[in-house]
């Protein structure tokens, strides 16, 4: 399988629970791959995709679907592909501190608000790391030998 450094992705989840209650469908969102897909992020079996991931998103199945064309090392291939990359596991995030002050008011303390910033920045676990639980999973089960 032939791909390249920077990927377009689709997910497909229920971002901070919004989903389509009279039709029952999840929300298709995009993105692209933020590394590698040959290199384990950081060591472990994972890499980044740069996309609006919010919590909600985990478990999100991760895909690249191209339709029509799409670009290869060689160049461009007409058709479609569908390849399943691996399942979204964690939103990135910048914590901050804000204070709220008030006036004419002598207080010795000062409450504190805590807020998150998104990065846009998610962990997916990779696909073999998800074959590999599934299948351990039906051998100890007795399913598969």
């Amino acid at each position: 399988m032939e791909l390249l450094v920077l990927e377009d992705i689709v997910f497909i989840g229920y971002p901070n629970g919004i989903c389509d209650t009279k039709n029952f469908t999840p929300l298709l969102r995009n993105g692209k791959t933020a590394t590698p897909l040959s290199f384990d992020y950081n060591g472990y079996p994972y890499f980044l995709i740069d996309a609006s991931v919010f919590p909600g998103s985990s478990g999100s199945p991760v895909v690249i679907c191209n339709v029509g064309t799409y670009p290869t090392i060689s160049g461009i291939i007409e058709g479609t592909r569908f390849i399943f990359l691996g399942i979204l596991s964690q939103v990135f995030y910048i914590p901050e501190e804000g204070k709220i002050k008030y006036k004419n008011i002598p207080s010795s303390v000062e409450p504190v608000v805590s807020l998150k910033e998104y990065m846009d920045l998610g962990l997916v676990i990779k696909a073999k790391i998800i074959k590999e639980t599934v299948e351990l999973f039906l051998k100890e089960k007795g399913v598969i030998k």
